[in-house]
């Protein structure tokens, strides 16, 4: 069957998918953007999960392969590839733990960290109830959250007092960013603790597939347009 548009064809081959309309979507999400193969411009999973995650009700993933097994998108395979250590504060890559800048940004995330850690600290100044008092099933009586010296030394599983040495003093720097990383998880998950200042994640990664319009999608009318 000859189709006219892509949305025709994604309607009628995926008919039985309940997230057609999600695949229509990201396929206009893809047109609105002008990530076309044939012109070398590629995204990754991550930006459109960010652009889109709140605007349609399937993983972007499984919109991805839906597309795909369409050839309507197209995937640049990069899995296997060279590892590398990504910033999610600053998007920087680094390619070996060696590496001066990286070095540098470790120690600029540890310091924003520990700052924060601090900040709290000084703005609830009578609040001295040990975490390992609480977790041995000690008083937390007046206590309503927990501060982020302890949500730290939870994730490390030390005292609170022996957070800053955990975080600073390991000589291998990916010890001291797995330390680092361990720290940070720890506080996104923990609803009762907030940042008070701008860190994020570092860490190992495997360079992360691309994706962009097939030239199989070129040939249909929506699949050119900008308007979405």
């Amino acid at each position: 069957m000859r189709y006219n548009t892509a949305e025709e064809k994604i309607r009628d081959k995926h008919s039985h998918h309940p997230s057609v309309d999600d695949q229509v979507f990201l396929l206009q999400w893809f047109v609105a953007q002008g990530l076309h193969a044939s012109e070398d411009e590629w995204t990754r999973k991550r930006p459109i999960e960010r652009a889109i995650v709140d605007k349609v009700d399937t993983k972007v993933q499984t919109l991805l392969n839906n597309l795909e097994e369409l050839d309507l998108l197209e995937k640049k395979d990069l899995q296997g590839g060279r590892s590398f250590i990504r910033s999610e504060r600053t998007d920087e890559m680094f390619f070996t733990p060696e590496d001066d800048d990286f070095r540098q940004l470790l120690a600029e995330e540890v310091s924003r960290l520990l700052e924060d850690i601090q900040d709290r600290d000084r703005e609830d100044p009578d609040d001295e109830v040990p975490l390992t008092a609480v977790a041995d099933g000690g008083d937390n009586t007046g206590k309503d959250d927990f501060t982020l010296r302890e949500v730290a030394a939870e994730a490390l599983e030390v005292e609170p007092a022996e957070v800053e040495t955990e975080l600073t003093t390991p000589a291998d720097p990916v010890d001291r960013m797995e330390n680092y990383d361990t720290v940070v998880v720890q506080i996104e998950n923990r609803n009762e603790v907030q940042r008070g200042r701008n860190y994020d994640r570092l860490g190992w990664r495997n360079r992360a597939n691309r994706w962009a319009l097939s030239s199989h999608a070129k040939q249909f009318v929506d699949a050119n347009s900008s308007e979405v």
